[in-house]
């Protein structure tokens, strides 16, 4: 009689996986939609140089990386457990986004095979809408006075505008002259921008002494139109400038 013994053997091996993910620039809009902060979405790149540590549920370090320069991560993980992670080192300028109903804390935590993004943003980026206003000084020549100074300065117009010359005037050359640079009061929705000296373009010459105001800062406000001085530098005014030959 011949017995045949069958033996079956488990092997039992380890179970690999990881836990990565990206940490993301946070924008927010994506051409004619909003994005939602604190959730990735297609038009956002990758952050690099972002420290991300992981933690066992002991509270003991086990691993760090940094983001590679597509903002990627990974930890490879060996122990199906809980874990910690915890991103940290980014520039200054940017900021965590907020969670909209999603999470995206710096501290978060992660099973084995999990993927855990981050978005970081720049809360001077933020828009509400996807046709913002957009601003722009212009230059005609001649000075700032007579029919010359009824010439437009300052423009705004919606951005989804398509129309030739479909603007709104904030200020004409006779209210700030020649001007360059401006910057934007979200608050008080006050535009500044400063007076330039540019060849053929007239300044203007609020105190009446003859001589052109290069040394102003304007104040204009984007809702009611007021314009004021918001600072003049002292012995900054110019008169008349030529060319001589010898």
């Amino acid at each position: 009689m011949k017995v045949v013994v069958v033996l079956l053997v488990i092997f039992l091996e380890a179970i690999y996986a990881n836990i990565g993910g990206k940490v993301f620039r946070d924008l927010p809009i994506d051409g004619a939609k909003l994005n939602d902060y604190g959730i990735l979405n297609n038009n956002e790149f990758g952050v690099e140089g972002v420290t991300v540590k992981l933690y066992n549920t002991a509270g003991e370090e086990i691993a760090s990386t940094i983001t590679r320069e597509d903002g990627n991560y990974t930890f490879d993980i060996s122990i199906d457990d809980d874990y910690r992670i915890e991103f940290s080192g980014w520039v200054s300028y940017l900021k965590e986004s907020p969670q909209n109903n999603t999470l995206n804390s710096s501290v978060r935590f992660a099973k084995n095979g999990d993927t855990i993004n981050f978005g970081l943003h720049n809360p001077d980026d933020f828009t509400s809408t996807t046709n913002p206003k957009l601003i722009t000084s212009v230059y005609f020549n001649g000075a700032t006075s007579g029919d010359s100074g009824d010439k437009r300065s300052l423009v705004m117009w919606d951005y989804n505008d398509t129309q030739e010359l479909s603007f709104d005037i904030l200020a004409k050359k006779s209210d700030i002259g020649s001007v360059w640079g401006l910057a934007y009061d979200k608050r008080t929705k006050d535009i500044y921008t400063a007076s330039i000296l540019k060849r053929h373009i007239g300044l203007l010459d609020a105190d009446g002494d003859g001589n052109g105001d290069i040394g102003v800062i304007y104040k204009i406000n984007r809702d009611t139109g007021d314009i004021s001085e918001f600072y003049r530098f002292s012995d900054s005014e110019v008169g008349t400038i030529g060319t001589w030959y010898n």
